[in-house]
Parts: C-alpha cells; sequence; structure tokens
C-alpha cells in the first residue's frame, strides 16, 4: 500500500493544501563541504535547499579537492517524494578560467551526480540540473535518510563542445559554428595501402592520384546506408601520365543483379592524367559526375602541324 504524505494543513477558504514555505533562491560560495537543510525544517537553517541554488567555488581562501567540494543534501524522510530545486554551477570566484566541479551528495554521503564548470572565451559557463526526490523508502520499507533521488541535465555543455561533437565528414567546428572543411589525401599504387576502393571515410574528401602506374577503383554501393544520397568524394588525378580507371558497384550473384551506373553508363569512368572530378552518389542507381581539367593536360605537345608553300 504506497504511503501518502499529507499536506501539513488545508486553506480554510478553498479545501486546497497549503504547502510548506520555500526560498525561491540563493546565493551560495563554498569552500567547504556544506550540508543543507529543508527550508520548511524548525531551527536555524544557514544552508537552506532553495527552490534554485546558483553555486560559486569560492578560491580566495582555499582551494577545492579536485572532484570539489560537495553540496550535502537534507534527510530524505524529513520531505515527501518531488520536492526539486535547480542546481547551477557558476564556477569559481573570484571569477577564472578552470573547471570546478561540484559533487552532490545525498544525507549518508553518497553521490548522486557531479555537476562541472568549463571556460568558455575567458568566461565560466555553468551547467544545471533539475534535482528530485523519489522515494524516502528503503527495500525494506523502513525510512531512508538517504532517499533516493534522480536529476535531468539542464544547458549540459557548450555550444563550442556540441559544435565539436556534430564536426563529421566535410564539417570543422570554429567557435561556435560548423564550417565547410574538405579533406586532402594524397594516395598512389604503392605503400601498404594501395589506392583501390572507395570508402565510407572517403566522404567530403579530395583525393589527388599520385601513383606510377594506371589503377582501377572500385566504387561503393550507393544504396548502402553508410554512403547513401548526397555522398560527395573529389579525386584529381596528378599520377605519371597514369589513368584511373572508376568501376561502379555491381553484384551478378543476387537476383535481380545490381549494375550501378556512372553518369547513366555501366562502364568504367576513365580518369586522365590532370583531369579532377567531383563524383555525388545518388543513393538509388548510381554516380554523377562533376568534371574539370587540368591546365597541364590542355598543352600542346609534338604536334606537325602542315605550312601551304609560299
Amino acid at each position: 500500500m504506497p504511503i501518502i504524505t499529507p499536506p501539513p494543513s488545508t486553506n480554510t477558504f478553498t479545501g486546497s493544501p497549503i504547502y510548506p514555505s520555500q526560498i525561491s533562491g540563493l546565493i551560495v560560495a563554498l569552500n567547504s563541504n556544506t550540508r543543507f537543510s529543508w527550508p520548511f525544517a524548525p531551527g536555524n537553517n544557514p544552508y537552506p535547499l532553495a527552490s534554485i541554488l546558483e553555486v560559486y567555488t569560492d578560491i580566495s581562501t582555499t582551494m577545492p579537492p579536485p572532484t570539489g567540494w560537495q553540496i550535502i543534501l537534507p534527510p530524505a524522510n524529513e520531505a515527501s517524494p518531488f520536492q526539486s530545486c535547480f542546481i547551477r554551477n557558476v564556477g569559481a570566484t573570484p571569477a577564472t578560467q578552470g573547471n570546478y566541479p561540484i559533487q552532490v551528495m545525498d544525507n549518508s554521503g553518497n553521490l548522486i551526480v557531479t555537476i562541472p564548470s568549463w571556460p568558455v572565451s575567458g568566461a565560466l559557463a555553468a551547467n544545471s540540473i533539475y534535482l528530485y526526490l523519489t522515494s524516502t523508502i528503503n527495500p525494506d520499507g523502513t525510512s531512508s535518510t538517504a532517499g533516493t533521488w534522480s536529476y535531468i541535465w539542464m544547458g549540459i555543455g557548450l555550444t563550442t563542445d556540441i559544435a565539436i561533437q556534430l564536426a563529421g565528414a566535410g564539417l570543422k567546428a570554429i567557435g561556435t559554428t560548423l564550417n565547410e572543411n574538405i579533406l586532402i589525401s594524397k594516395r598512389s599504387n604503392t605503400g601498404t595501402s594501395p589506392f583501390t576502393t572507395i570508402v565510407a571515410s572517403d566522404r567530403a574528401t579530395f583525393i589527388i592520384w599520385q601513383g606510377t602506374a594506371d589503377q582501377s577503383v572500385q566504387l561503393p554501393d550507393v544504396t548502402s546506408s553508410d554512403i547513401g544520397d548526397g555522398f560527395v568524394v573529389s579525386i584529381a588525378n596528378q599520377g605519371v601520365f597514369t589513368e584511373l580507371k572508376l568501376f561502379p558497384y555491381s553484384n551478378s550473384g543476387v537476383s535481380p543483379a545490381i549494375q550501378q551506373t556512372i553518369n547513366g553508363s555501366s562502364k568504367p569512368f576513365p580518369l586522365a592524367y590532370g583531369m579532377s572530378i567531383s563524383l555525388f552518389a545518388d543513393g538509388l542507381q548510381g554516380w554523377y559526375v562533376l568534371s574539370g581539367i587540368a591546365e597541364s593536360s590542355t598543352r600542346l605537345s609534338n604536334v606537325n602541324i602542315a605550312l601551304p608553300n609560299l
């Protein structure tokens, strides 16, 4: 049978519960592990657990341990489930660069969560949690001082961190934004990994062929999940008068057989010396080519010109 804690009193006029008095918010500068109390608990409460806590790490006199100072929560069995608060780690005071974490502990000294802080452009950006009590009962049915707590991250991380995490192929995080970024990769027909295939990790890469002999290169299946519509790779042939032949994907071992194309043709695409192309996958049937010719390949050499007799 669930235990329901009744409200302390009822509004005479409306019959609605009157909840305990709560403190809207406090700014706290920690210079030691600090034990908090419920704001509605009797007696003198120097550190009440307000609805919103903005917590600084005071480094003016004492440096915190590497794990940070502790916020020790009030006894869980003195409150009802879903008693809650926001806790925001504002960083250090005086303001300085560095990570100054704060540990949130239950009343028995068990770690619930560590709230970090990070420096950004000379200022400290804070991370916050929404913390709430979910149970005041032990598994054996006895009252629990430690309680069971849950939390939700609020504003975790920084825009810079998010940009870095989102920067995939062809993108680079610069500050808080994502920017186009094409990597250059030089390939040849020698060494431990000769250039024979285009793979998923070649997405948004500019491949420069520097081989010394003609080479066949197999293109991947455009319908595979790691290729798909929009996959793009560029190739420039700077080999020593060599030719690359690009073969579209085919598979005759299935029914019906698969034969993909390059510009609508199932034939291999020749990439002569001095040429450069960009290959775009359509995710369905094959590849489309945007091509260009380097200046060196347009030069004339060994050309015989017959002049008329004058």
